[in-house]
């Protein structure tokens, strides 16, 4: 499949690959989402695990309606350091959003409204759909997320019910 614009200096082929710097990838993303368009891309780093992980293929939409907005993933800028992430929203206060990454152990701070650039709508593992973390399961994982890190919870949560099997004697 080839999707040329006649205004545009490049063409986009199915199956291939573009490389961008996080500036240049923020700016595009921007672009796109301005238009009311989709934008998908690849994601690079550890901060959401286990939800995205690194590789992991995400789409981000644009905002609909941000009222509505607890527990999805945003792509935002990030005040502190002005680059492009993909953390989640875990609270609100009068000045903005505060958003937080699964794996991380604090939250970016209080995020304005408008670097918010769209939420995450679509992730794909080894070109397979993953839903999980999107759906109303988000709720749950963004009120744990706001505590403390989820992916050591989630760890402790599974060998405790891995003990509590064997303790009980299912594996007996």
């Amino acid at each position: 499949m080839k999707i040329k614009e006649a205004d545009t200096a490049f063409t986009i082929e199915s199956g291939k690959e573009f490389h961008f710097s996080g500036d240049a990838l923020a700016e595009l993303l921007q672009a796109t989402l301005a238009t009311g368009t989709s934008f998908r891309f690849k994601v690079k780093g550890f901060s959401m695990t286990p939800f995205i992980r690194d590789n992991d293929v995400v789409t981000v939409s644009p905002l609909l309606n941000p009222l509505k907005s607890f527990g999805k993933m945003a792509a935002f800028i990030n005040p502190e350091t002005e680059k492009l992430v993909i953390h989640r929203i875990v609270g609100r206060d009068r000045a903005g959003y505060i958003l937080k990454g699964d794996n991380c152990p604090q939250a970016d701070g209080v995020v304005l409204q408008e670097r918010i650039l769209g939420y995450v709508t679509k992730m794909e593992r080894n070109n397979r759909k993953s839903n999980l973390g999107l759906g109303p399961e988000r709720y749950v994982i963004a009120v744990i997320s706001r505590r403390t890190m989820i992916f050591p919870f989630l760890l402790y949560i599974w060998k405790c019910l891995r003990f509590a099997k064997v303790k009980g004697g299912i594996y007996a």
